[in-house]
């Protein structure tokens, strides 16, 4: 167990890349926290981690809000005393489309979010 005692938190850790580096983390022994900016993934994805034995919380949070960020880190610490590993992993893309084909306010979403985002998760 690895990474046992440790505290590993995963912005838009309820699918895709995310997903799968909580569980990967929680399997090597680490306590978790995921989010979202849903609250119905973040509940399917803590109880499907749960079923498989993996220590994790969640919470729904936009990540482009600085005030969501500080809720989430108010959570792990609530929940679990501490973060050691803060993964900035949300992140939204224009799907299998060209920038071209991108709307205004899609592009700003994006913007917001992949990069306002982690900038304000590094801070």
């Amino acid at each position: 167990m690895k990474l046992e005692n440790k505290v590993i938190f995963v912005t838009g850790g309820t699918r895709g890349i995310g997903r799968a580096i909580a569980e990967s983390c929680g399997r090597q022994g680490a306590k978790i926290v995921i989010c979202s900016r849903h609250e119905a993934a973040v509940n399917e994805a803590v109880d499907t981690l749960q079923q498989q034995g993996i220590s994790v919380s969640g919470i729904a949070a936009d990540v482009s809000r600085s005030a969501d960020l500080e809720k989430l880190l108010q959570h792990s610490i609530d929940k679990w005393g501490k973060v050691d590993v803060w993964v900035n992993n949300a992140g939204l893309s224009g799907g299998m489309r060209a920038i071209h084909e991108l709307n205004e306010q899609e592009i700003n979403e994006i913007v917001q979010v992949n990069l306002a985002g982690t900038l304000l998760g590094c801070k």
